[in-house]
């Protein structure tokens, strides 16, 4: 979260369920690139089965939240007209592209990609900017206590290029494990047709 953001979402005129919309649901997902969001993904989110405040978040009450956003400027319709909401943006979030470079820091424990992200996956050559809380965490455990420092744009870049060396390395081993699977297979079906008699030793 940049400085911007937090101090929008520090405003005592902003509701708890703003707050945690933002933070947990649309800025995670606006990392990865995926901005199209529905009311009923919201009311997902939103609702709680909690045995001390349950909450049931309806269409309405959904609504409600994200124009508590937009009217504090965290978040923006790109198709004003399409059915509830569609696109979103996250002005405060793309903002930090337009800065000028951050000082390089140390790698700390609430390291999160930000806007530039989606940029250093296509530059990588990183076709799936999906990635998972693990995969994150494990990316920040790496390199935290080691003594490189690197700006936002190149920890962005060294994440894109552990997510690629990881998917090709799983990609490859799926491929070996198939290619095994198959020779097995394949001989197995030519000894049971008889066309192969093991020699005895």
């Amino acid at each position: 979260m940049n400085s911007a953001e937090q101090s929008f979402l520090l405003r005592e005129s902003l509701s708890h369920e703003a707050r945690s919309l933002y933070l947990l649901y649309l800025r995670p997902r606006a990392e990865q690139g995926q901005l199209m969001i529905s009311l009923a993904e919201i009311s997902s989110y939103l609702s709680t089965s909690s045995s001390v405040m349950p909450v049931s978040a309806s269409p309405a009450f959904c609504e409600q939240v994200l124009n508590e956003l937009i009217s504090h400027g965290l978040i923006t319709c790109q198709d004003p007209d399409a059915a509830p909401f569609g696109t979103l943006t996250l002005p405060l979030f793309e903002g930090e592209l337009k800065e000028v470079p951050s000082v390089p820091f140390m790698m700390h424990e609430g390291w999160r990609p930000g806007a530039g992200f989606i940029h250093a996956a296509r530059i990588s050559g990183l076709a799936d900017t999906t990635f998972t809380e693990t995969e994150l965490s494990s990316f920040v455990a790496y390199w935290q206590g080691k003594p490189e420092k690197r700006n936002q744009i190149a920890w962005e870049r060294a994440f894109c290029q552990r997510l690629l060396r990881q998917r090709s390395a799983r990609v490859r081993a799926e491929n070996r494990a198939r290619h095994l699977t198959r020779r097995d297979t394949e001989g197995q079906a030519v000894a049971e047709s008889g066309d192969f008699i093991p020699m005895p030793h």
